[in-house]
């Protein structure tokens, strides 16, 4: 028999992706090597492929605070503009983070 897996490649920082394949819920995944199976609910021609994938809180923070006159998201008191001895700082950057694949199709033979 034939079995078909999604596998998603690097997904960094937080790690932690909820699939969906045509409607139907393949669950989540949030260690290496992030490979999901989909034989049942594959189809032949085009599919729907649904991912979500969690943002780090570091992140969403440092979004907030690079672009101060946008609406914010968060409510906290971590200010990553000063660095751990409150001295201001330039730039903030980012991490990493997300789906940053490659996302593949595997096929394994199971007996």
């Amino acid at each position: 028999m034939l079995t078909k897996y999604l596998q998603f490649g690097i997904i960094k920082d937080v790690g932690i992706t909820e699939v969906k394949i045509n409607g139907q819920d393949k669950g989540i995944v949030w260690t290496s090597p992030f490979l999901v199976e989909i034989s049942d609910a594959q189809q032949k021609g085009d599919n729907i492929l649904e991912i979500k994938v969690v943002n780090s809180w570091y992140n969403r923070v440092a979004g907030d605070q690079i672009l101060p006159n946008k609406k914010k998201f968060t409510s906290t008191n971590i200010d990553l503009k000063h660095d751990y001895r409150g001295r201001p700082i330039d730039e903030i950057p980012l991490e990493p983070s997300g789906l940053l694949g490659p996302v593949t199709i595997l096929e394994a033979e199971v007996f």
